[in-house]
């Protein structure tokens, strides 16, 4: 008899035992084993999910429901007992669940040798075979073409995980992409026209033109231009015309199918009222590429991420100017999101804890578009059949759905977190804490969004967050909270308070319902994740949050005077930007003669372009960043430096291996390249900052400060950066965090750190009392003292 058929017998005598055992339990007298005894359960079933969703690469596995999966692992491997004589319970259960999608891994007893690989791992004939492998760029989770975020099977059609195709999409897959994102306001109500010359390389490729409304950029953009494909090798103008109703943003540009090539230039957009009226043309940036050299990306527009740089400039043809860009799709089977990937027949061997390891092969050989398997593997229709009947309420937790959650959380940050460097964090442990927590005390789906919660702060990563979709809304006292040195203020209440009942701004907060509030901050901490000085200002604006319309007993300090007010949650959400922690000016301002102040968390760009002509000739200009700043702000820093600016290092990792072991590099392609602009802000320049600002704002804030455009005055940015990358839970959980490591221009650590100012000021409690403005008024005194170079020399002062 065959070793392979010896195997499968024993397999079903194992998983025959095992199920008898379960069955009889009670029968046996075999309790329901302790909970220690089932998180080692869950903990061994978690670590093999991870390995083989994300990195073993069989057609079944790419094609199971992962979610379904998940519940219904977690209830077979639960209770699978741990006794001496029936040790190979979890084993056979883990077989039985995971051998349908994944016939070669191959469970063994830690500390024995490794089992010798599955035959179909190195077949003697390769004739006809194509090499099957994961390539992840960070993770591919949502499918979005902006995303720079992609996983992909090497030979196949796959620019999501849980991928499949028709022979057809697998002929046509765009590979290829070049899109930009506009504001959709300024055309409500009107038509837009996009117009471009294109040509192709002929040979059957199609090139598409696209004009789509921003909802779901990956099937609009890409439905709106396959209906009507362009095949002329010669050059010419096309159009795609339609009228702006309610949207986000627009989205413009073009994509080429699998295998085609084209080219792409002088690209217009143009508006106009009604059809009696003339076509206006709005302004584009680069719109004929010119701005890039060749074999680079195109300056200002937004390419594929994530597949392998098929969009680039050049200059072998062109229908004005001297470049033009060229789109080139290759086929599936080409597609790479970069050169390294795992050898034929490579295998890794990892514990999965107790007393079990698994040999996992990385790359499979495929013939006739399918993944070899071991000719008595189990046909995972059975599996198939069972995940579709699991459920997953919205409503309402179960202890399956709460524990699959763990699962799969757990793993998409143990493999494709970039930041367990910077973090002092032991994830492990954190696996064993959570599933605990699940299995003990969340009977609610609030309870279990808690728990949730409190294992993503331990990441420390500012964008980490959990909601759920039926999430019960809390209100907020209509007070603002701020850290002013030991003391916790009240900085800023709601006009319609009752002034002679309620507290006043400038007053110590004593207690909130009877509570220190110092013991009710950290509490909130341990759900918020991220830096000490982002969690910090997230916990104070949820301090003395509660049911709405429900009240709370605050007592307040001013000398030597305490007073309880009551004061009442309101029944809707006060607007954060109703409560601020600092009294500003307005939007644009005159604060002096010659210095103006703009706040750029408000000042949008039509905005901000109506007044740079005022800001170019001040003498002195305040820009406010103490908060997320409007797109305005990157357009403006082209106007602050003679010299084209560059944004810190968005390095995106690239994984072949579970547990990030030997990460094989990173894309870095999405830096921003912004040229200088006219006019130029010649004056002295000052940037106010803090801990509200994070991500994009530490973008504005890392060019800056690489690029000496200002003096910074304030506090420390929040210190996460980077896109975030979303993924839902069964049961209507949600997850946001980050995906690509962040490093600044210089190569240092971003993470936790952040934009450090140049003069540090914070305000005092008298200043609060007296509506000052004390970091304001730093960066004006500032200002006054200014001895800092010409313009001609800001923003050349440091180079990339």
């Amino acid at each position: 008899m065959r070793r392979s058929t010896l195997v499968a017998a024993g397999l079903v005598l194992l998983a025959g035992a095992a199920v008898l055992a379960y069955t009889y339990r009670d029968t046996l007298g075999l309790a329901d084993p302790p909970r220690g005894e089932q998180v080692e359960n869950l903990r061994a079933f978690a670590t093999l999910y991870g390995y083989v969703r994300y990195f073993h690469p069989s057609d079944a596995a790419a094609n199971t429901d992962w979610d379904a999966f998940a519940i219904h692992g977690v209830r077979q491997v639960r209770d699978a007992a741990n006794r001496a004589e029936l040790r190979a319970e979890l084993r056979a259960e883990l077989e039985a669940l995971f051998k349908p999608i994944a016939p070669t891994i191959q469970l063994y007893r830690t500390g024995n040798e490794p089992p010798t690989p599955a035959d179909v791992l190195a077949p003697s004939d390769t004739a006809g075979l194509s090499l099957v492998a994961w390539q992840h760029q960070g993770i591919g989770l949502e499918g979005n073409l902006v995303s720079p975020y992609r996983s992909i099977r090497l030979n196949r059609v796959s620019n999501t995980l849980g991928d499949t195709g028709t022979d057809e999409q697998q002929r046509r897959a765009p590979a290829a992409q070049i899109l930009r994102i506009l504001d959709a306001v300024p055309y409500a109500g009107q038509q837009v026209k996009v117009r471009a010359a294109v040509k192709t390389r002929g040979d059957a490729s199609h090139a598409h033109l696209s004009l789509s409304p921003l909802r779901t950029i990956q099937s609009d953009f890409l439905d709106e231009g396959a209906g009507r494909p362009i095949t002329s090798q010669d050059w010419s103008v096309r159009e795609r015309t339609r009228e702006v109703a309610s949207a986000r943003g627009l989205v413009i540009g073009a994509f080429v199918d699998g295998n085609g090539t084209a080219w792409l230039d002088n690209v217009e957009l143009l508006t106009r009222d009604s059809p009696q009226d003339e076509w206006t043309s709005v302004a584009l940036n680069n719109p004929g590429f010119e701005s890039a050299k060749t074999g680079e990306r195109p300056i200002g527009w937004t390419t594929g991420k994530g597949i392998a740089a098929y969009a680039s400039v050049t200059a072998e043809t062109a229908h004005d100017g001297d470049q033009s860009l060229k789109l080139e799709s290759p086929l599936p089977s080409q597609v790479r999101l970069f050169p390294e990937r795992p050898s034929p027949g490579e295998v890794v061997n990892k514990p999965l804890g107790r007393g079990l390891s698994v040999q996992l092969p990385l790359a499979l050989n495929s013939r006739n578009g399918q993944t070899l398997r071991p000719a008595d593997a189990p046909s995972p229709s059975a599996l198939r059949d069972s995940l579709s009947h699991v459920e997953t309420p919205i409503l309402k937790t179960t202890s399956s759905l709460r524990l699959a959650g763990v699962t799969i959380a757990w793993n998409v940050f143990q493999h494709f977190y970039p930041y367990f460097g910077a973090v002092d964090v032991d994830w492990d442990a954190v696996l064993t804490r959570t599933f605990r927590r699940a299995l003990a005390d969340d009977t609610s789906t609030t309870e279990f969004l808690q728990t949730l919660r409190r294992m993503v702060a331990q990441l420390e990563d500012g964008h980490g967050r959990v909601h759920h979709s039926q999430e019960s809304s809390s209100s907020g006292l209509p007070v603002r909270f701020g850290r002013i040195g030991d003391e916790i203020v009240v900085v800023d209440t709601a006009g319609h308070l009752d002034r002679t009942l309620c507290p006043d701004v400038g007053d110590v907060v004593v207690s909130i319902g009877g509570r220190p509030p110092e013991q009710q901050l950290q509490e909130r901490k341990r759900y918020i994740s991220g830096s000490p000085q982002w969690t910090e200002g997230r916990a104070l604006q949820k301090l003395g949050r509660g049911d709405p319309e429900s009240s709370v007993s605050l007592t307040v300090r001013r000398g030597g005077t305490e007073k309880t007010c009551k004061v009442t949650r309101s029944d809707r959400r006060i607007r954060w930007r109703q409560l601020r922690l600092d009294n500003r000016p307005n939007t644009v301002d005159t604060l002096r003669t010659g210095v103006r102040y703009v706040d750029l968390t408000r000042a949008e760009w039509p905005t901000l372009r109506q007044h740079l002509g005022e800001l170019a000739d001040a003498d002195g200009v305040v820009f406010d960043v103490r908060g997320y700043p409007t797109g305005g702000a990157r357009k403006l820093l082209p106007h602050l430096s003679s010299n084209t600016l560059r944004s810190a290092r968005f390095q995106v990792p690239q994984f072949i291996y579970p547990d990030q072991a030997n990460i094989v590099g990173y894309d870095a392609s999405g830096r921003w390249t912004l040229p200088p602009e006219e006019p130029q802000i010649t004056g002295d320049v000052a940037f106010l900052t803090g801990p509200g600002a994070i991500s994009y704002a530490e973008s504005i804030m890392g060019i800056v400060r690489h690029y000496d455009l200002g003096t910074i005055v304030g506090q420390p940015t929040a210190g996460t950066n980077g896109n975030v990358n979303p993924f839902e839970l069964p049961g209507g959980y949600k997850v946001w965090w980050t995906g690509m490591r962040v490093r600044k221009h210089d190569g240092s650590q971003h993470h936790l750190v952040g934009i450090r100012p140049d003069i540090e000021a914070e305000r005092t409690i008298e200043g609060v009392r007296n509506g000052r403005d004390e970091v304001l008024e730093k960066a004006l005194e500032v200002l006054r003292s200014s001895k800092q170079d010409s313009s001609s020399e800001r923003g050349a002062t440091a180079s990339n």
